[in-house]
């Protein structure tokens, strides 16, 4: 899927991400439970990207599955997904949608990241259709 690929922009995160070779065990299904895959936003959103013009090699009856999955009927979204999730000292939300509007297709993602107490994910997904709603000229 790309994930673990250099991204070509430098920096750190150039090296992340690596997909495992094989999981075994109870948890072999469970890859973020593993937090064997690490990738940039940028691969983040290329593989949305990727996933709601089916351009990833998958099966069909997957493909359809997973786009059935992320399916939103709110206002221009026509695909999204929106997550969050904790740590003991930090923690972060973040919310992506394929964007339509005046004939463009936009993929955006915003990602929050705050202290041990929580970030919200409702709070990401705001920001996101706010920005949208403004002026097409802003965006």
């Amino acid at each position: 899927f790309g994930f673990g690929s250099p991204t070509g922009l430098g920096g750190p995160a150039e090296g992340a991400g690596d997909l495992p070779r094989l999981l075994d065990g109870a948890d072999a299904s469970d890859l973020w439970k593993q937090r064997s895959i690490r990738m940039t936003p940028l691969q983040l959103v290329q593989f949305f990207s990727r996933l709601t013009t089916g351009e990833l090699p998958l099966r069909p009856e997957t493909m359809e599955m997973a786009l059935k999955l992320i399916a939103r009927d709110e206002g221009n979204q026509k695909h999204g997904i929106t997550g969050s999730y904790r740590e003991d000292r930090f923690s972060y939300a973040w919310s992506m949608a394929e964007l339509e509007g005046g004939g463009d297709r936009v993929v955006a993602l915003v990602f929050l990241l705050g202290n041990s107490e929580g970030v919200q994910k409702e709070k990401a997904a705001a920001i996101l259709r706010e920005w949208w709603n403004q002026d097409e000229g802003d965006h």
